[in-house]
């Protein structure tokens, strides 16, 4: 989804409207900086990874879409052990 940055705002847009649609809630705006990090993200688990963000967003109150760099952060990778002989 990486290589499709310029429709993530469009299909944030729609997942918003729908979710919010879905949950009773009024989502009016959707903040500059979450869609720059929407962009940015590689999206590893493509358009249903973006769903679900929104869907979570859905548990804040505020009419107004937005996430910081922390809901990407992901554990980081382990280093290998050492194998001691």
């Amino acid at each position: 989804m990486a290589e499709r940055a310029d429709d993530i705002p469009l299909l944030v847009e729609y997942l918003v409207q729908r979710s919010a649609k879905n949950a009773g809630k009024k989502i009016k705006h959707i903040a500059k900086t979450t869609l720059d990090l929407f962009k940015a993200y590689s999206w590893p688990g493509n358009v249903r990874e973006l769903q679900n963000v929104v869907e979570r967003r859905h548990l804040c109150d505020g009419d107004t879409l937005s996430v910081d760099e922390t809901w990407f952060m992901h554990d980081p990778p382990r280093s290998p052990t050492p194998l001691t002989p």
